[in-house]
């Protein structure tokens, strides 16, 4: 099934472009060393690696405060095409960024887990500055049986870094999810994250419980 895989994916890269860099990628948890072995003895070598991080209870949230002259108020429907392309502005910094794989705003809808009133997005005036667009994902609950909701999509635009507003938008996210009743709160973070995330998310009660490796090798054709 692998090398089935790398030769469906090689017809593919034949298709794109030339003269753009062509690599197969994979990726493993920590956990799954099985997938691990035959990953690296495929020739693939890790390039970098995430966090999924936990806050273990809602239980003592701290109170922040957003910087005056920026609010947080409910998402619309007319408020959804912002939100997107401030999400894909803010993530331009971001490691293996691509526009083409981002998600649209109508494929949000096809997601089960499309909940814009449990999303944390911040304003001043008529811009968009910064999000956490959380959510839960029931069926995982269900599986796993516990109540852990997801604080994802954290991001900032650049004029409005360092001032709060990510640590503040996640703190309200966290009483949004216990009000929802959950007992966890969940992200993923890049471990080598340039803007300071992973000590932000440790500051908040964030622990990493497992990590994932992506995997990449060349594709000369």
């Amino acid at each position: 099934m692998f090398h089935q895989a790398e030769r469906r994916l090689t017809e593919i890269a034949a298709t794109h472009p030339a003269g753009l860099p062509r690599f197969l990628e994979s990726e493993c948890a920590d956990t799954e060393t099985g997938k691990e072995a035959l990953i690296k003895s495929e020739g693939y070598d890790a390039v970098r690696h995430s966090f999924i991080m936990v806050r273990s209870d809602l239980e003592n949230i701290p109170d922040l405060a957003l910087p005056e002259g920026v609010n947080i108020r409910p998402v619309l429907p007319e408020h959804y095409q912002k939100i997107n392309d401030a999400s894909r502005e803010a993530f331009q910094d971001h490691w293996g960024y691509s526009l083409d794989l981002e998600e649209t705003v109508e494929q949000w809808f096809e997601n089960p887990n499309f909940d814009p009133t449990l999303w944390r997005v911040a304003w001043e005036g008529d811009q968009v500055v910064g999000m956490v667009l959380n959510f839960i994902d029931k069926r995982a609950n269900e599986v796993y049986r516990h109540k852990r909701g997801w604080t994802e999509n954290i991001c900032v635009r650049r004029p409005w870094r360092k001032k709060g507003i990510a640590r503040a938008l996640i703190v309200d996210s966290l009483h949004a999810l216990k009000e929802r009743g959950m007992l966890e709160a969940a992200l993923g973070v890049d471990t080598e994250n340039v803007s300071g995330a992973l000590r932000l998310y440790q500051g908040l009660g964030y622990q990493p419980i497992k990590r994932i490796s992506i995997y990449r090798k060349p594709l000369f054709i």
